[in-house]
């Protein structure tokens, strides 16, 4: 989120903050405190799982988020292969 007043992105906290205040929906935070993992294999085996909203279904995979402006989100493989 961009907060436009103060031309800055609102941190991981400031943003659920926000986003309680304002009575919306936040996705599912998972972890907040891991450190990015050591390789594309290690990454992408963490983003197979189950949903969190429905655990009847594989999730879509992780976004990976610093406080900074990193991110990026690793698709699980199982998703990808049931979506073809």
């Amino acid at each position: 989120m961009f907060d436009i007043d103060q031309q800055k992105y609102l941190a991981p906290l400031e943003r659920r903050e926000f986003v309680e205040r304002n009575g919306l929906k936040h996705v599912p935070v998972i972890n907040s405190d891991i450190p990015t993992p050591a390789s594309v294999n290690i990454t992408l085996e963490s983003a197979e799982g189950r949903s969190v909203l429905n655990p009847a279904t594989e999730r879509e995979g992780l976004v990976f988020k610093s406080n900074g402006t990193v991110s990026f989100k690793a698709i699980s493989n199982k998703f990808l292969l049931r979506q073809g």
